[in-house]
């Protein structure tokens, strides 16, 4: 469920520092890219038993539409990606930070639509910079495998269309099979 932010060295932005990818609480590294409004599109790929899921969409403010990136587990998804003048945090998705992000071809994540980029302290802090100056080069990489207890927790999700709901039952009953 959801992805990582990773840099090119295989660490992981947790939304304040640059961080393992495994480990204590790896399900609150895991984001989305979200939307305040009253839909959420789902889209999953079921390839050789394994579903991932990105939460997609945009937040509208004024007309105009802004994307943030959220925390992906369940008690963390008013968690997102801020900006604080040349600082990242972890904050509130309410906070005019948390908009304008995003993820460029050429692996920078930035805001303010493009012009302020994530770089990484040599204490693995995150900060920002403009983008013409430096930048830390991120993917968006998804989880390899999921455990029947993610697909059980995505299950929970309300706006699942049948279709996905069949899907994530599948997946479950396989692992079952091959236990």
């Amino acid at each position: 469920m959801g992805f990582y932010l990773k840099a090119a060295d295989d660490k992981c932005f947790d939304g304040n520092r640059f961080r393992n990818c495994d480990g204590k609480d790896v399900n609150k590294i895991l984001w989305g890219v979200g939307t305040t409004s009253l839909t959420h599109s789902l889209t999953h790929s079921l390839t050789h038993s394994i579903t991932h899921f990105i939460l997609l969409g945009v937040k509208y403010v004024w007309g105009k539409a802004n994307r943030y990136f959220f925390n992906f587990a369940l008690n963390e998804r008013d968690n997102c990606i801020v900006a604080k003048g040349n600082k990242v945090e972890r904050g509130s998705c309410s906070s005019s930070g948390a908009l304008k992000w995003g993820l460029s071809s050429d692996g920078k994540l930035s805001t303010k639509n493009g012009k302020l980029c994530l770089v990484r302290h040599n204490d693995d802090t995150a900060g920002l910079a403009r983008c013409n100056e430096a930048n830390e080069y991120m993917s968006i990489v998804a989880p390899e495998i999921l455990k029947p207890e993610d697909i059980q927790e995505a299950l929970k999700n309300p706006n699942l269309s049948a279709e996905q709901r069949k899907a994530l039952q599948e997946v479950l009953r396989q692992y079952a099979a091959n236990a």
